[in-house]
């Protein structure tokens, strides 16, 4: 209910409703989030669901695959590593939660690591986007994209570098495996790209 109330209101929006015996849906109040005036969070024309910094809507970098299981032990030596930092981190399984856990928690401490992204083809971040993890999403200003292109990623590997906007969900991959790659090009390719 409060992703059509967002999509008619056209602002995210905190609900409270009560459902009676007879399956009425009642709201008792909505109020708007509040959230950083630099930060869009909409749906698009597709479906997919996108949060971005309204200055800084095309994202680029080097992607890394989060669907695995980490114990909290590997996740606290991760953040210590900054094995996340700056990557867009990608989690391509509708069906691993463990990719999605890590999406949802890996800025969860505001000052240890920061991802350029998140994106979630299993297209479950926009669930999430009234609890919690969309509370701190809208706080910090978290990047994602929530889409239900999951087979458009599966060729994605980890150390590819992606290039998104996040305006429009459009997007272009650059395999590491090429063998033109290397970082130079890789830059040269996305500022071509713009």
């Amino acid at each position: 209910m409060p992703n059509h109330l967002e999509k008619d209101l056209g602002y995210p929006v905190d609900v409270e409703f009560a459902i009676s015996q007879d399956g009425k849906i009642s709201i008792l109040q909505q109020r708007p989030y509040i959230m950083n005036n630099n930060y869009v969070v909409k749906q698009l024309e597709n479906g997919d669901w996108v949060g971005y910094k309204k200055n800084n809507p095309i994202v680029a970098g080097e992607v890394k695959i989060v669907d695995y299981y980490i114990s909290p032990e590997e996740y606290n030596l991760a953040k210590e590593n900054k094995d996340f930092a700056n990557k867009i981190l990608l989690s391509k399984s509708a069906y691993n939660y463990d990719g999605f856990a890590i999406l949802a928690g890996a800025d969860s401490d505001k000052n240890v690591l920061q991802s350029k992204l998140k994106i979630d083809a299993g297209y479950r971040i926009h669930s999430e986007l009234y609890g919690h993890y969309g509370n701190q999403f809208r706080e910090r200003g978290t990047p994602f994209f929530s889409t239900q292109r999951n087979n458009e990623f599966q060729h994605v590997k980890d150390g590819d570098w992606l290039k998104i906007d996040l305006r429009t969900g459009n997007f272009k991959t650059f395999p590491q495996k090429d063998k033109s790659f290397n970082i130079a090009n890789v830059v040269q390719m996305l500022q071509n790209s713009k």
